[in-house]
């Protein structure tokens, strides 16, 4: 039965990737944003960086961070509905109370979390035989952190060890990560970490704060606003944590992380 689940659960995501796929060719125009919103929520400092699907992104990343929870939750009442009128539609008879059953439950919803990424990455015009060899979202997934119920940023502390690697601390576990397995390599370049990373590590090397009074590295950082919400959704994923990482920017406080960070380079 290994086999056929492999099978079925594989057929699902292709099946998913293309309907997406057809949808997105036929209606792209009906999931764009114009540069005007684009501005209005990204700021004016912003419009160089203008992507007419930032909204459509973000509606598909907010429903990602949605299924990660139930992953953690074993909640699979989502995907049972599209399992059922999958099986239907390839004429394939599992009992709903067998493990069988919860096995392709829990293997349909890692495969709809895969397909989240993929559909990210066509919005941007790649395509799939492009990308179908990189790491799975469940190399991402398979962490300690996952397993505590109810953590939260308070409870997490970040070291920087080295340039390219951080140690994260929450509930007496510790383990020491490099910026690829955190999701921060440069897709653009080989071997490289991007410049979310090094936003990432001035924080740590402010101690978890950038400011206007404190430092002028604000200043510098043109696409702050957009990058520590990039660099807080992929800490929200790779921790399974549902709540943001930051606090809500003030121009007392400026930019904030909820956990502790320290650099111990």
């Amino acid at each position: 039965m290994s086999y056929q689940i492999d099978a079925i659960s594989k057929d699902f995501r292709d099946f998913e990737l293309l309907e997406f796929e057809r949808d997105f060719a036929k209606n792209c125009g009906k999931y764009s944003n114009t540069k005007q919103e684009f501005v209005d929520t990204f700021g004016y400092e912003n419009q160089q960086h203008y992507n007419p699907y930032a909204f459509f992104k973000d509606s598909l990343e907010y429903k990602l961070d949605d299924h990660l929870i139930e992953l953690r939750e074993g909640n699979y009442k989502s995907i049972v509905k599209d399992l059922d009128k999958f099986l239907k539609q390839k004429n394939i008879d599992i009992d709903a109370d067998s493990d069988d059953y919860l096995v392709l439950c829990r293997r349909f919803l890692l495969n709809r979390i895969d397909t989240f990424f993929s559909k990210l990455k066509i919005i941007d015009g790649e395509c799939e035989e492009t990308f179908k060899d990189e790491s799975k979202p469940s190399d991402v997934l398979l962490n300690k952190f996952h397993q505590f119920e109810n953590l939260q940023w308070d409870e997490v502390t970040f070291n920087i060890i080295t340039n390219e690697s951080i140690q994260i601390t929450a509930r007496g576990y510790k383990e020491e990560y490099s910026y690829q397995e955190i999701g921060f390599k440069d897709k653009r370049t080989s071997g490289k970490y991007s410049q979310l990373w090094n936003t990432l590590l001035l924080f740590g090397n402010l101690e978890g704060q950038i400011d206007w009074e404190s430092s002028d590295k604000l200043r510098e950082l043109k696409n702050i606003k957009k990058e520590v919400s990039d660099i807080g959704k992929k800490l929200r994923i790779f921790l399974g944590i549902n709540d943001k990482p930051f606090y809500t920017y003030s121009k007392s406080r400026g930019y904030q992380t909820k956990f502790r960070f320290k650099d111990k380079r």
